[in-house]
């Protein structure tokens, strides 16, 4: 609550999505997404106008983060990830499924063509 009762931008927003119902009751194994087991997700969407304030937007969406991380566990959504994630972060989005997805990309995709945003390399 502090964050957002504090954020720089009236055009930022946190959001907590109910990810219980319908979403728990598919396989981890079924989609792409594997952590159905999450009862939340939390979006932190730092949004401003004027590329002079992006340190301070950028900093406050990074503190929020950090303030509420002990309460979080280490599952990713993979379509909330900023562009340029790390390759780790890219992998934990996909849980356990990474493996079978990196094999199909190797079959449809072994060019690497489609590698924007959160790119699955094509397994060796």
């Amino acid at each position: 609550m502090e964050y957002a009762n504090h954020s720089p931008s009236g055009l930022s927003a946190i959001v907590i999505e109910y990810y219980g119902g319908a979403v728990s009751r598919v396989a981890a194994d079924a989609t792409a997404f594997a952590h159905r087991e999450a009862n939340f997700n939390i979006l932190i969407l730092g949004q401003w106008r004027e590329a002079a304030d992006d340190a301070l937007h950028v900093q406050w969406a990074r503190d929020c983060w950090q303030a509420i991380t002990p309460w979080t566990s280490s599952a990713v959504y993979m379509n909330a990830l900023s562009a340029g994630e790390d390759p780790q972060t890219v992998r934990t989005a996909y849980g356990t499924n990474y493996a079978r997805l990196a094999a199909l990309k190797a079959q449809f995709d072994p060019q690497n063509l489609f590698r924007m945003n959160q790119n699955i390399p094509p397994a060796i």
